[in-house]
Formats: structure tokens, C-alpha cells, sequence
């Protein structure tokens, strides 16, 4: 393996280029922490070279099977498990690649606790001649696991409980690709073939003597003469015959022998020979995607468990404390989009968070969220802070709670619990929102009774001129809002009636049946549902001036 790591150009490339790409593009911390920490993280993880020692140990992984990045804390006893609480501010110095012939594994000493490093050896001893940490034996909780090629149980065994070089399942092809190129490079040597015919040459070469030396030394004489537009001069009884071979084939045999290895290690041919893709309209893109998400599949089996034990490690020796829960990290994508395509991209889910937030979907803070998130992948939005969003989740719901006159105190009163006001008619709150009730459920109407509590929404102005209608039905927790366009006889809008309070629709449509009598199947009109924060979105954009926002 040493010697073909050294020698092969294509042996380097198969190890070297998917331990390359999984660490290439590096990580990138989730907005739960503010921009300065995660800032000041990125500089120390370049100042260690973290990226660069977790490549060097998915290397010498792929190449031998295995290998083990110890992270290194000082004044700690590497032979103890890693606690987070005993870490100090400053303590953490890197991650020291060590592969598998540095490290002896303590075989009968295995972990036999529940989780993803269950049945790996508990300790591995560091040999002597190692140049890095030489002689230590190490608790495994301080160090990242890399295997090779995964194996079945016993086979592990017999390897110490490391994998497989990635080079050993396919080495046949590599072989088969060494001695096709090698056979093509010797064919290119007998591409022109000169013969030349000389009378009674056998003899001459039995006889020997002065006469062999005589011929010899003519056909140096020709070598030596024969000009650079191919003349040769020769004696009139000697002939001179040329050949040419043609390799109409061999591009092709070349080309299969390629598209083996490729297929062997994973790795497109534009990735791993730099020879474009052939046929029509095949310029690589899908090559690249899927092989960039085969890397995804290799970093998040492999590096993802380490990775998270050693981005805690360095927060803690950073910052002198713990993370919060929700600290969290991802591995930033190797496919990126072009200028182009992050511009529309970003246009397309900005006016969808924008949509959602005017339809009262989702609250301010939510939409912050989306917005600064969408920033990993567009570069738009991302001077949005942690602090904009927690002053966000501060406010009142959206900054769209229910409108109220300013000269009028209500009293605190519970959801669905009548007020009585000197200066104005029975009032109730529903879920914010403060309601001047009209007239009561039951009482008579133009064409019916009345099918559920019925007033208006104080402070707005509907389509007809009046203050927005609403019917109130016997469930006040309700999310759910019917807005039902009421028309005239000529299919015009006429106002909008709101339906709160109810659980299904047809609880909704029977009190408003009710209300108009044989009248409502002519009066109502499309009914749409809404949410109560999608509602109260809605009212903002129909209150009188007078109104504020009750916090």
C-alpha cells in the first residue's frame, strides 16, 4: 500500500480525493449562537488546522483501514474519558492524526455501552516510534474513529477491529489499468515498422566475418543518411519496406478501463482523470451532484458523531463555558450555486417567507428565522442577528395584536367573559381580539334569528363602509377564522362576514343559515379559512388611524 501511494498518481487520487472534498469546504455553526462566537470559532479552527489533520486522518484511513484523530487537551490525562465539564478555557490544542500501524488497540478491552462506539476497543496504545504523542495510551472518548471500508464482524476482528483499505476490493482493476496503459504505450513504440530485405542475409549471418560487418555497417550508413523527408539510399538488389499500424480500438479499451475504476471508487471520471463525460448534452453537472452527495453520506456517517465531540471541546476551551443545548453545526455543501442562480433563488423564497408573514402564517421572529437561514446558501439576508430575532420573539405575536381605542381602559377580563362598559355595548375577547357583541344568539333577524353571538370588530371599517361584522360562535380557543364574502343579487361583493369560533365549517355555515333564513343561500357567497393570526394580519389593514397596538 506504501509503495503504491507513493508511485501511482491514480492510487493518490483514489485516497486523496473524497478525504479531500469531506473536509475541503469545512463547517459552519447554526445561528443559535451570536455572530462574533461563531466568528471567532471559524479563526481558531483555521489557526489549528483542524480541517486540514481530520483530512490527513480520513487518508491514512481510506488508505490502510483505519486510523484515529486524538484530540489532544493539556494537562489532562489522555487515558481518562473525556469530560466536557473539566475543560478549561484554553486547554485545547488539535487533533493529532494517528493511523492504524501507530496505534495498538486493547482487543479484549472493548466499549460495551449503548451508542455509536459501542464495540470498539476502549483504549488504543500509541507506539513508541510514532512521532506524534509516542508511547500514551488513549481513552477512546478522546479520539475521532475513522475506518476504511466498513467488514463483517469477524472479519473486523481479524483486523484489529479497523476496516479496509478502500484500494484492496478494487486492486484487480487497478492492475488491469496499469498493464492496459502500459501495453498502449508499448504499441506506440512499433507504430511504424521498417523492413528491409537484403539478398542472401541468411548466409551472411552463418559466414560472419568482413562481409557481416560490411552489411551492418551499410544499414548504419542508411540509419545515419536517411534525410527528413523519409528517403533512404540503398543498394539496387536490397528492398525497403515500411508499415504503419493503426489503434482504432485502444481509445475505446482505455475509456472502459476508466469507467471501471471510477465506478470502483465512487469518483466521476471528471474528478478522478479530468476527462470530460461523452454523448449528447452531457456536460458532468449530475456526475458532480451525486458524487457530492456520496460525500455528504461518507461525512455524515463518519465524521458527523467526532465532529460534534470536537467543536464542543473547542467552544468550551474558547469560551470558558458550556454550549446551550440547541448548539449545533453542519457540514457547509460542496455544490454551490452560480451568482445567477443564488439571486433567483433568494428572490423566490423571500417573497414565499414575506407571503406567509403578511398572511399571518408565521410570527416576525419565525420569518426572521427562515430569512437569516436562507442566508447559508444565498449569501442574502445574512446581517440578520440572533438579537433581531430574540427582540422579535419579545414583542407581541407579529406586532399584529388586536387594535383598541386609546381613551377606552378595558379591564382584564378571560376569553368569552362578557363586559359591561357604561359608554358601549357588551364587549368579550377572542384570543386578543376585543369584539363589541350587537346582538345576542337567538334574538330575531330579518329573515331568521340569529344562529350565534353577533357584532363587530371595534375600530375597523369594511367593504360597506361599517365596522368588519364578525359571528361568534360557542368555542373561543378555536384557531379557526371563516371569512365569508356576502353579495348582492348580481354576484357583486357586497361586505365580508368573519366566523370565529366555530370548529368545522358547517358548525359556521348552519349559524350563518340560520341568521339570514331562506335569504343566505343567495347572500353567501366563497368562504376561505384563515388563522387568528392570519385575521388579525387582516384587520391591521382595515383599523382606523386612531387605533395602536395593544402590547
Amino acid at each position: 500500500m506504501d509503495f503504491a501511494y507513493r508511485s501511482s498518481w491514480l492510487v493518490r487520487r483514489a485516497v486523496d480525493t473524497v478525504a479531500n472534498d469531506m473536509t475541503r469546504e469545512g463547517i459552519e455553526f447554526k445561528a443559535t449562537i451570536p455572530p462574533e462566537k461563531i466568528d471567532k470559532l471559524m479563526r481558531r479552527i483555521t489557526y489549528l488546522g483542524l480541517m486540514q489533520s481530520l483530512g490527513s486522518v480520513i487518508k491514512w484511513a481510506r488508505l490502510y483501514g483505519g486510523a484515529i484523530g486524538v484530540i489532544m487537551i493539556k494537562d489532562q490525562d489522555p487515558s481518562t474519558p473525556l469530560r466536557l465539564e473539566t475543560i478549561k478555557k484554553g486547554q485545547f490544542l488539535g487533533v493529532a492524526p494517528i493511523d492504524r500501524w501507530m496505534v495498538t488497540p486493547s482487543l479484549q478491552d472493548l466499549v460495551d455501552e449503548p451508542g455509536p462506539e459501542i464495540g470498539v476497543p476502549k483504549f488504543n496504545t500509541i507506539i513508541g516510534s510514532s512521532p506524534v504523542m509516542p508511547t500514551q495510551r488513549v481513552h477512546h472518548s478522546r479520539c475521532i474513529r475513522v475506518l476504511g471500508d466498513s467488514l463483517p464482524y469477524w472479519q473486523a476482528q481479524a483486523e484489529n477491529y479497523w476496516g479496509l483499505s478502500v484500494l484492496e476490493p478494487m486492486w484487480d482493476r487497478l492492475l488491469a489499468y496499469d498493464s492496459t496503459t502500459l501495453g498502449a504505450a508499448q504499441l506506440v513504440f512499433k507504430a511504424h515498422l521498417r523492413t528491409m530485405k537484403i539478398e542472401g542475409f541468411r548466409n551472411i549471418l552463418a559466414e560472419g566475418g568482413e562481409i557481416l560487418e560490411a552489411v551492418l555497417q551499410n544499414i548504419q550508413m542508411i540509419r545515419l543518411n536517411q534525410s527528413n523527408e523519409g528517403m533512404s539510399v540503398i543498394d539496387t538488389a536490397d528492398s525497403l519496406d515500411a508499415t504503419a499500424y493503426a489503434f482504432g480500438g485502444l481509445a475505446d479499451v482505455m475509456h472502459q478501463m476508466s469507467e471501471q475504476i471510477s465506478g470502483a471508487l465512487a469518483i466521476p471520471l471528471v474528478k478522478l482523470f479530468g476527462q470530460s463525460p461523452s454523448g449528447l448534452n452531457s456536460n458532468g453537472d449530475n456526475d458532480i451532484r451525486n458524487y457530492y452527495d456520496h460525500v455528504r453520506g461518507e461525512q455524515e456517517a463518519k465524521l458527523r458523531f467526532g465532529m460534534m465531540k470536537l467543536v464542543s471541546v473547542l467552544y468550551i476551551s474558547e469560551f470558558g463555558e458550556m454550549p446551550n443545548d440547541d448548539f449545533d453545526y453542519d457540514f457547509v455543501p460542496l455544490w454551490q450555486l452560480q451568482p445567477a442562480e443564488k439571486a433567483t433563488v433568494a428572490s423566490t423564497r423571500t417573497t414565499t417567507v414575506i407571503a406567509a408573514y403578511d398572511a399571518g402564517l408565521v410570527t416576525k421572529a419565525t420569518a426572521l428565522r427562515e430569512l437569516h437561514q436562507m442566508s447559508e446558501e444565498t449569501a442574502v439576508w445574512s446581517n440578520i442577528s440572533v438579537d433581531e430575532v430574540k427582540a422579535a420573539e419579545d414583542e407581541a405575536p407579529d406586532g399584529r395584536e388586536a387594535l383598541e381605542d386609546p381613551a377606552l381602559e378595558l379591564p382584564a377580563r378571560k376569553a368569552g367573559q362578557p363586559v359591561k362598559d357604561q359608554r358601549l355595548m357588551p364587549m368579550l375577547e377572542f384570543q386578543g381580539l376585543p369584539i363589541v357583541i350587537e346582538t345576542f344568539k337567538g334574538h330575531a333577524r330579518s329573515g331568521g334569528f340569529l344562529g350565534a353571538d353577533y357584532g363587530y370588530f371595534q375600530r375597523t371599517v369594511g367593504e360597506d363602509g361599517d365596522q368588519v361584522d364578525v359571528f361568534v360562535g360557542p368555542d373561543l380557543e378555536s384557531p379557526k377564522v371563516f371569512k365569508l364574502d356576502q353579495v348582492h343579487l348580481d354576484g357583486s361583493l357586497d361586505e365580508h362576514k368573519i366566523l370565529v369560533g366555530f370548529q368545522t365549517l358547517g358548525e359556521a355555515l348552519a349559524a350563518y343559515e340560520a341568521s339570514y333564513g331562506p335569504d343566505a343561500t343567495v347572500m353567501a357567497g366563497a368562504v376561505a379559512l384563515m388563522t387568528v393570526p392570519g385575521l388579525k394580519a387582516w384587520l391591521k389593514e382595515r383599523t382606523l388611524p386612531t387605533l395602536r397596538a395593544v402590547k
